[in-house]
């Protein structure tokens, strides 16, 4: 081949330069020639090594620094990790502390109203027995409650003494009322404090706290309720104690002069023990103590009333003749009459008009088939013209009870019944003690 015909084949490429490696040793020089592909390699074997004995010589040098940065950055974290978990413990003491707080403030809630349940029942007994004694002696209140009524008298009890307008005078109930004031939806609600535990506040914690609140609202409601019910019967009672006094005062009768020793109640006894109030009493306590005094007093004029002849004889029996000047129905002249006549058939029941002792039982001249009971404090009544006398001298005899028939004995123009009251053995006029009972049945 032609060096013209070896041109052509390269034309257009540029020819790759040779690598040689040219050794020389004394005179003499070796020349040898390297490929391409193994100089790279040579020289990447070279870099290679140049790099790693770098970062051997650098590590070698800098290795207590590098260490000391990895150190420090390691407790850097660990510090960090302590004051979060510091920072969430501190958070958790304070929600824990908030919770028993919480919990603390719910226990003294339910023992504060358990205390105060206890402090309103122990109100009621008292409100109780002042209501029953309140009874007794005809107080009600008139604050919406609930009273039972009272049980029909045993029989041969006493019987009520019928007044001018068909009603009676009671004498006792046989059974004193009863009054409740714990509204029905508190017990349901108080019942379950006792039973009640302090819980961590939830969701609910609020329903909770809310029915407390209902509960104490309750017991604030049923406490005012009590207050004024005893103020309410402490009002009463010293109304009807001023009516009785001016009603007796009218009749000309001192109520602070009336022994009440001479009024024999039945069955009654007991050691005396003062009535005194406690030096650490409560407003309640106070009030409670002064009702006390004033039914007390009622009470005391109430049973001196059942020795008091404030009622009639007869439930609707007609007079035909008043106290006084009047003439004469035999004679026909002017003549004191020392009572009044009440029309009645022959027969009919007289009915003692007030409690005491029969004095007299018997024939009485013009007054015919007559009774005179003492009833204390120089009090007396005279019934005559009876057909038949049912007591006998020192029998007792209660208010209402019956003591003889109508008739027409004596100085009598018929049958009719000759009513008397005395004070001291002085005549008056029976009216003035009808009128004071109509007056004691009001208050």
């Amino acid at each position: 081949m032609s060096d013209r015909s070896v041109q052509g084949q390269h034309f257009g490429k540029r020819p790759k330069p040779p690598h040689h490696l040219i050794l020389s040793q004394g005179n003499g020089i070796r020349r040898i020639t390297l490929p391409r592909w193994s100089l790279l390699a040579t020289s990447a074997a070279v870099g290679l090594m140049s790099v790693w004995s770098l970062g051997a010589t650098g590590f070698i040098l800098f290795r207590d620094d590098f260490v000391a940065g990895i150190v420090s950055r390691e407790a850097s974290m660990q510090y960090g990790y302590e004051g979060r978990i510091a920072t969430l413990k501190a958070e958790l003491a304070k929600l824990q502390s908030r919770q028993l707080v919480d919990q603390q403030a719910f226990a003294e809630k339910v023992d504060t109203l358990l205390r105060r349940q206890v402090s309103l029942e122990s109100r009621q007994a008292i409100l109780q027995s002042l209501t029953d004694m309140a009874t007794a002696v005809g107080i009600r209140p008139n604050t919406p409650q609930t009273l039972d009524e009272p049980a029909a008298p045993a029989a041969g009890a006493p019987q009520p003494l019928p007044d001018t307008d068909g009603g009676s005078l009671p004498v006792k109930p046989g059974k004193q009322a009863q009054i409740r004031l714990l509204p029905p939806q508190l017990a349901d609600t108080t019942g379950a404090l006792a039973s009640a535990e302090p819980a961590a506040p939830t969701r609910s914690g609020a329903d909770v706290s809310g029915k407390l609140d209902a509960v104490a609202g309750s017991l604030d409601a049923v406490e005012t309720r009590q207050a004024e019910t005893l103020a309410e019967i402490g009002a009463h009672a010293k109304a009807r104690v001023g009516h009785i006094r001016d009603a007796l005062e009218d009749i000309g009768l001192d109520a602070d002069k009336l022994a009440t020793r001479d009024v024999r109640p039945l069955a009654e006894g007991g050691p005396f023990i003062p009535l005194e109030l406690p030096q650490n009493a409560t407003p309640f306590e106070t009030l409670a103590f002064n009702v006390q005094e004033s039914l007390a007093a009622a009470d005391g004029l109430d049973r001196l009333l059942t020795t008091v002849p404030l009622k009639r004889p007869f439930p609707k029996a007609q007079i035909t003749s008043t106290f006084g000047a009047r003439t004469d129905p035999f004679l026909g002249t002017m003549a004191m009459h020392a009572g009044i006549d009440f029309s009645e058939e022959s027969g009919a029941p007289v009915r003692a008009t007030a409690s005491g002792v029969v004095d007299e039982a018997g024939w009485a001249g013009g007054y015919g088939n007559m009774v005179e009971i003492t009833h204390g404090n120089g009090l007396a009544t005279r019934y005559g013209h009876m057909s038949e006398i049912l007591v006998a001298p020192g029998e007792k005899v209660v208010i209402g009870q019956i003591i003889g028939r109508v008739g027409s004995t004596g100085r009598s123009t018929g049958p009719h019944l000759h009513y008397e009251t005395r004070i001291n053995g002085q005549a008056v006029d029976p009216m003035r003690f009808l009128r004071a009972g109509r007056e004691i049945e009001k208050s």
